[in-house]
């Protein structure tokens, strides 16, 4: 993932989600560089955005990372951490409701 994004950039939401769960740039970029792939949003608008997921000190995390490919920059969207009631164990497997 990480070799798509020469330069990272965070929406306000992504800014306001890290401030209130704790989550620092340097762990967002952990995830982003470092992360699983578990889902791909190939026709997300204005680029195609990926959630990714990653343990840091058993903490999971799941950021959406929007990729600009050309300009080689990535954007995140959000961050959180998953929660069982809508993940599998896993962390990357979304339950049925």
């Amino acid at each position: 993932m990480d070799s798509n994004c020469k330069e990272f950039k965070f929406s306000s939401h992504a800014l306001k989600q890290m401030f209130a769960r704790k989550i620092s740039v340097i762990e967002a970029i952990s995830v982003a560089r470092e992360g699983e792939i578990v889902a791909e949003y190939p026709e997300d608008n204005p680029f195609p955005s990926f959630l990714l997921f990653k343990m840091i000190d058993n903490r999971p995390i799941h950021a959406v990372l929007a990729v600009d490919s050309e300009n080689k920059f990535c954007i995140f969207v959000t961050l959180y951490e998953p929660t069982l009631e809508i993940w599998m164990n896993d962390y990357k497997t979304r339950r049925e409701l």
